[in-house]
C-alpha cells in the first residue's frame, strides 16, 4: 500500500518521502473525505477505512490519497498555504484534478461554499411559497457567485504563478517539481516573477 505511494513520489518528484504512522478512520473524516495529514498532537496521516477493502473510493485512488498526503507530510515544516494543495494534487493521475483540486486552501473554504449552494436552494423554496422572496434568492445567488468566481480567479493566478516557478527551475533541473517539493511560498512567487521578467526582457 506504502509502496505504491511511494513510486508514484518517485516518478513525480524524484525522491522517497518517509511515512508516518498511517490510521485507519472514517468518523474523524467523514465518509466523503479520502484521507487527512495531522501533526498534532502526534504525526500521523488519517485514512478512510473505505480504502481498508478496495483501491479506489468515490473519485480517488488509495494510492494517490496516500501520496496526497505525504507530500502535506514532506512540506509541512515550510508552512505553505498559497500553493500547498496545488503541490500535494500533483499526486492525481486526473488532469482535471491536478489542476483545479487545489481550489480550496482551507477546511473552511468548501464548507462557505456548501453553505452558500444550500442558502441559495432554501432561498428558492422560499420564493415558489412567497413571491417576496426573490430578493433574498438575487442576493444569495450574487454572493455564492461572488465567492465562487473569488476562488476561481485566484486559483487560476496561483496555478499560473506555480506554472511560471516551474518553467523557471526547468532551465537548470530536468525535473522542476524535485525542487517546488521543498519550496515555500514566497520562494516559489519570486521565482514566478523572475521567470516573468526573464521572459518581457526576451
Amino acid at each position: 500500500m506504502i509502496e505504491e505511494a511511494q513510486s508514484i513520489l518517485r516518478h513525480l518528484f524524484s525522491q522517497t518521502i518517509t511515512a508516518p504512522e498511517i490510521v485507519w478512520a472514517n468518523r474523524e473524516l467523514g465518509y466523503l473525505t479520502g484521507g487527512c495529514y495531522c501533526s498534532s498532537p502526534s504525526t500521523i496521516i488519517l485514512i478512510n477505512s473505505a480504502f481498508k477493502d478496495t483501491e479506489r473510493y468515490f473519485f480517488y485512488q488509495r494510492s494517490e490519497v496516500i501520496a496526497h498526503e505525504l507530500v502535506h507530510h514532506q512540506r509541512a515544516r515550510l508552512q505553505s498555504v498559497k500553493y500547498e494543495e496545488i503541490i500535494a494534487y500533483q499526486t492525481s493521475p486526473n488532469r482535471f484534478r491536478r489542476y483545479w483540486g487545489g481550489i480550496f486552501r482551507t477546511r473552511s473554504e468548501p464548507i462557505i461554499i456548501t453553505l452558500f449552494s444550500l442558502s441559495f436552494f432554501v432561498s428558492s423554496l422560499v420564493t415558489q411559497l412567497n413571491s417576496a422572496g426573490w430578493l433574498i434568492r438575487s442576493m444569495t445567488l450574487i454572493t455564492f457567485t461572488a465567492y465562487l468566481s473569488f476562488l476561481l480567479i485566484r486559483h487560476y493566478l496561483a496555478m499560473r504563478s506555480f506554472k511560471s516557478a516551474a518553467r523557471s527551475f526547468a532551465l537548470t533541473e530536468t525535473n522542476p517539481l524535485k525542487i517546488l517539493l521543498h519550496c515555500n511560498d514566497q520562494r516559489i512567487d519570486a521565482e514566478a516573477r523572475k521567470y516573468s521578467v526573464a521572459r518581457a526582457h526576451g
